[in-house]
């Protein structure tokens, strides 16, 4: 499992209850190599609840994971976005969806969690190693929804 210090508290994000809970397939994560192997799993399923798509892993009367301590690299890095750009990049974004990130968009505290993606987390050997072998993580998502943060992780 890589090493992800999280953005949002789980306590913020499970009482939000906007995550794992999708518009569409676009937005469920996609699994690395290794979380398939983990999970014995190809990927994540959902199940139609009203117009909405969830996540097969969320407990709805709880709005718990029930893999939390195992969940994939995307829900982990949430409300962070691999994304491919236009360039076809492969890049970082915010989902400004997001309460969390509506409501610190411009913090410090934002500012610094950026900064430690793109400075010390995206330039670890090993992660960059896993998500350049695994592209097909990085998706395109509708723009509007997004503040794009770094055009491509893989270039200094």
């Amino acid at each position: 499992m890589l090493s992800l210090k999280q953005f949002v508290s789980s306590e913020f994000c499970l009482n939000c209850r906007g995550c794992c809970i999708f518009k569409n397939d676009l937005w469920r994560p996609h699994l690395l190599d290794h979380e398939k192997q983990a999970l014995a799993k190809n990927d994540v399923q959902t199940r139609k609840k009203g117009e909405s798509l969830v996540c097969e892993f969320l407990i709805m009367e709880k709005h718990e994971c029930r893999i939390y301590d195992k969940h994939p690299l995307e829900c982990r890095l949430y409300p962070f976005l691999l994304v491919s750009t236009d360039n076809n990049a492969c890049g970082l974004a915010a989902h400004l969806a997001c309460p969390y990130v509506q409501n610190r968009l411009d913090s410090d505290e934002f500012n610094r969690y950026v900064a430690y993606l793109t400075n010390e987390w995206a330039k670890d050997a090993g992660v960059l190693k896993i998500l350049k072998e695994q592209k097909r993580i990085f998706r395109s998502y509708p723009k509007e929804e997004l503040k794009l943060l770094k055009e491509d992780i893989f270039k200094s």
